[in-house]
């Protein structure tokens, strides 16, 4: 196994730019294995850590996205764009390190981080960007509004389109 496992320093990072609010780290052995904060559109966030599954996850990050959807097959597909050859590579997930995906868990979707070379710092940065991306890069479009103001609860005010 290669790479770090204490997500700690990551997560710092991002609290400490402001992106991440009201942090709260629950740890076991010394390791955090569930952190929740406060991120986009005051929403709280549940980051699960699965060390020995080689696992971090995001449970319920989109709530009420039905299996058959367009919203789902379009979450997933951009997603999947994430890791692609394409994606300029600072904004890429590198397979060989972190595979990341939607899961659909009762009409909720997680965001999952595989991570695969046992680098838990690199797949948490990634799987924090992934889901920023999908706030400002997947979301923002007209397609989803209905979406966003349902099961975000967002303000219609508040939303803009890419």
């Amino acid at each position: 196994m290669t790479g770090s496992t204490d997500i700690h320093a990551v997560l710092d990072f991002y609290a400490k730019r402001g992106l991440l609010r009201n942090v709260r780290t629950t740890l076991s052995e010394g390791r955090a294995t569930r952190v929740q904060f406060t991120w986009h559109y005051d929403r709280t966030f549940d980051l699960r850590v699965d060390y020995e599954a080689s696992r971090l996850s995001f449970t319920d990050a989109f709530p009420n996205v039905p299996a058959a959807s367009a919203l789902y097959r379009d979450l997933t597909g951009f997603i999947d764009g994430m890791m692609s050859d394409s994606m300029p590579i600072h904004r890429r997930v590198d397979r060989r390190k972190t595979i990341v995906h939607g899961e659909l868990i009762d009409a909720n979707v997680a965001i999952v981080a595989d991570v695969v070379d046992g680098d838990f710092d690199y797949a948490a940065r990634k799987l924090i960007q992934v889901v920023n991306e999908i706030y400002f890069g997947f979301l923002p479009n007209s397609a989803h509004y209905d979406y966003q103001v349902q099961s975000l609860g967002l303000e219609p005010n508040a939303i803009t389109f890419a």
